[in-house]
């Protein structure tokens, strides 16, 4: 696995020792949450290590940023496959989502290190191996 800094480095392995799941879903989001320093420093916002849950509504955060954005899309759509971002049309019309903002050409185009972006994906879709696969009780 590599790492950005070795601030990420920790980030992950504090992050990884806290939480319940250990599955490449949870390992792919505490990897690419530790990539950015709004991301490190707002993690418990964004995602719950003891549920396992993910925090839709910090897309409209005032903390985020077009960098913190991309590492929040990205790691959102490879836990679950879903956008959270909302476009709300007018008075006359319902909201649509985002959709294009959680496309590799929106996603990638806001960071520099695509590599880190190449690492959590495929920590994420790695064959699950279910010896590798932790739940803690």
């Amino acid at each position: 696995m590599i790492f950005e800094t070795d601030t990420h480095r920790q980030f992950y392995n504090d992050n990884l020792k806290r939480a319940k799941v250990k599955d490449c879903y949870s390992k792919s989001v505490i990897y690419l949450l530790g990539i950015n320093r709004d991301t490190r420093e707002h993690f418990d916002e964004i995602y719950n290590v003891d549920t396992n849950e993910i925090k839709q509504e910090v897309i409209n955060a005032p903390f985020q940023t077009s960098g913190s954005l991309a590492v929040t899309r990205l790691a959102f759509n490879l836990f679950n496959g879903t956008f959270y971002d909302v476009c709300n049309a007018g008075d006359n019309e319902e909201s649509t989502p985002n959709a294009d903002k959680y496309t590799p050409i929106e996603i990638f185009t806001h960071w520099v290190s695509l590599e880190y972006f190449f690492e959590g994906i495929r920590i994420r879709l790695e064959r699950a191996d279910e010896s590798k696969q932790e739940i803690i009780g």
